[in-house]
């Protein structure tokens, strides 16, 4: 079914799937730049049906970087936009946006906040001002005018978001909504602007214009409003019809749930498509962690939803579409969110396995070098298949090399603790490339200054990566003390070994956490043999399995600083199991039975059998550099091996380092 086309409302759809919106902030002085067109015609030319572009409708609703419907002068770039994304047969939904209270503060520039009530965001911690009659007849204006001036631009579907916590969700949230009006109180009240801002406009769209709504299937937040309460929404969008299809999405941003970090099972979110979908006869496109052919298969298959929806699948890999339909490796999305905390800090839209996403126009303007230069890369980590990748790409004679067996590096290790298996998709999709790009790979191949001086490169791009960073610290050679590497390679017996006692992690940044969810999902039963043991082994105290003994020490006052708002799920799942946590602590000494801490000017002695060196990694050694200099052979460090950093650091570090030195 999902490369089936599909009737919307008379409007044709090649197939099932739709790029979702993203605020991605490219747009400077408010029109469509170059930029921001060569990234939709790569995801257009790329197979989706249809791409949805966000349009701020106003002053006040517009995000920083955001199109503004109101102060848009210029509207030809949508118009060149539209009639580009035809050439390929792809659809142009533009999602009517209104922000509410969540933007930050510094971003407003004096401009007012909005929302139903002066109730705060727990994200940005605005207070708003609630707004009056004449504030509710401004953004019905500016609803309707936006919908026109985009119909007339050439879009097809015109989209209205009343998702994730932005100004249309809190006119139905019991907890944000404190209205005495007519506008608040029971639901019926809370629909009316959202039913009356749809009703405008329906009005100007005529009745045989498409309309989309982007609805959240449930605030998940204690006392806000319900999958019930949007049935019942919907049924009344339906009656009065105000939508012909309906995108679900799952709660707010500020909902404590995860909405779309990897925490949450691939489609997890598609039982509220399938509830929206039992109570009205209208499509229905489900959204949230849909990033694989097979999930999206499945749920057209199952009838939870008529169309499936994806933004960070089209961010991380723009021919997303047409691999999955031809059925060769693709970049998938890691669901890191590192795009998402960017667009939160007021930053421009970027994907951390994907460099080229937002950079579409600079890689349109590069062309091949004339003569084929040999690159050398030495690494096969994240940063050196970057570079193999994108010297190919430049047209260099590119060879990498990697002491180990296979490609990757660190990121074999990255992808084992919970919910980042992935990673091993995107070695898998990176090999293919590198492969069809004809780089020459070594394996089992050790480079030093000889090695290289007889290969006589043009260009070496040193990506050796870095090594763990083990502190000089009474004890630390003990036999019962392991690196964090040492124990993501381990087998059954180091985890019944660990399993047994007290383990210490020493180390709470995101190595810390990750090894500690690792060994809780190594060393504890799944809920289905626990079920069992529970109803077997009737003679025990609890018939709950053995869980592993954890406490994580880290010398700062916070744990996962480096994992930004995605800590919050890897904190939460640890507390779960019990996992002990502390920090502001100095470790003084490891011992056989316990680690030695200064905590608040008191030694203190943590009972350990068992101690984990989780604080981070250092440069390898890359003192062979020393004879390239002398040789004149020109090289760049990258990646861990110029600055330890995250996958996302290095993959950048090797983009940039051949937006820098390519030859026109």
């Amino acid at each position: 079914m999902l490369y089936s086309p599909m009737k919307l409302k008379g409007l044709e759809l090649k197939n099932r799937w739709v790029m979702l919106a993203m605020h991605n902030g490219y747009t400077t002085d408010n029109i469509i730049s170059e930029r921001e067109i060569a990234f939709y015609e790569a995801r257009a030319k790329g197979g989706a049906a249809a791409i949805t572009v966000v349009m701020g409708v106003n002053t006040t609703g517009a995000l920083k970087g955001m199109l503004n419907a109101e102060t848009m002068q210029d509207w030809s770039g949508m118009e060149r936009l539209a009639q580009i994304l035809h050439q390929y047969d792809c659809k142009l939904f533009v999602q009517l946006f209104h922000c509410g209270r969540n933007e930050r503060a510094r971003d407003r520039d004096n401009r007012p906040v909005l929302a139903p009530s002066a109730v705060a965001s727990s994200i940005f911690k605005n207070m708003p001002k609630e707004m009056t009659e004449q504030d509710m007849k401004d953004t019905l204006q500016a609803y309707e005018e936006a919908a026109k001036k985009c119909k007339a631009c050439g879009a097809d579907v015109i989209e209205v978001n009343i998702s994730a916590g932005y100004l249309l969700s809190q006119f139905l949230s019991p907890i944000d909504n404190l209205r005495q009006d007519n506008y608040g109180g029971n639901l019926e009240n809370r629909m009316r602007f959202p039913l009356e801002v749809l009703e405008r406009v329906r009005f100007v769209l005529t009745e045989d214009f498409p309309i989309s709504v982007k609805l959240s299937g449930a605030q998940m937040i204690a006392g806000g409003y319900s999958i019930e309460d949007m049935k019942l929404f919907s049924k009344e969008m339906g009656k009065r019809k105000l939508a012909d299809v309906i995108a679900v999405t799952g709660g707010w941003h500020e909902s404590p749930v995860e909405q779309i970090s990897y925490h949450v099972p691939k489609g997890g979110y598609g039982f509220f498509a399938e509830a929206i979908k039992s109570a009205v006869s209208l499509p229905i496109i489900a959204c949230n962690r849909i990033s694989d052919g097979e999930t999206a298969e499945e749920m057209l298959e199952k009838g939870i939803c008529d169309l499936v929806g994806s933004a960070r699948g089209f961010l991380c890999d723009a021919e997303f579409a047409d691999r999955i339909q031809k059925n060769v490796p693709f970049n998938v999305c890691q669901a890191c969110n590192k795009c998402v905390q960017r667009v939160l800090k007021g930053e421009e839209l970027a994907c951390a396995y994907n460099p080229e996403a937002g950079n579409e126009h600079i890689e349109n303007s590069h062309r091949k070098i004339a003569t084929k230069k040999k690159v050398l890369v030495v690494g096969g980590g994240p940063g050196g298949m970057m570079a193999a990748k994108k010297a190919a790409d430049r047209g260099f004679q590119t060879t990498l090399c990697t002491k180990e067996n296979k490609l990757g590096g660190q990121l074999n290790l990255a992808m084992l603790p919970p919910g980042k298996r992935d990673i091993s998709k995107f070695i898998e999709y990176m090999e293919y490339e590198l492969r069809m790009a004809g780089v020459k790979l070594l394996f089992n191949t050790e480079v030093d200054a000889d090695f290289i001086m007889e290969f006589d490169p043009y260009f070496v791009v040193v990506a050796t990566g870095s090594i763990p960073h083990k502190p000089d610290i009474p004890g630390i050679d003990g036999k019962n003390v392991y690196l964090a590497k040492e124990v993501f390679e381990g087998d059954n017996e180091l985890f019944a070994r660990l399993r047994k006692g007290k383990t210490v992690i020493i180390g709470g940044g995101s190595l810390g956490l990750e090894i500690a969810g690792f060994l809780v999902e190594q060393t504890t039963f799944s809920n289905e043999v626990e079920r069992f043991a529970k109803n077997a082994l009737e003679g025990t105290k609890s018939g709950k399995m053995e869980r592993i003994d954890l406490h994580i020490l880290e010398q700062s006052p916070f744990l996962g600083t480096e994992l930004g708002s995605m800590s919050r799920p890897v904190l939460n799942e640890l507390d779960k199991n019990d996992v002990k946590m502390t920090t502001e602590v100095s470790v003084q000494g490891i011992y056989s039975n316990c680690v030695l801490v200064e905590r608040n000017g008191k030694l203190m002695e943590i009972p350990a059998d068992h101690v984990i060196i989780a604080m981070g990694s250092v440069p390898a050694d890359t003192n062979f550099v020393v004879k390239l200099q002398d040789e004149r052979i020109s090289y760049a460090l990258i990646g861990d091996a110029e600055m330890v950093g995250d996958a996302m650091m290095a993959i950048y570090s090797a983009y940039e380092l051949f937006l820098r030195m390519y030859i026109a």
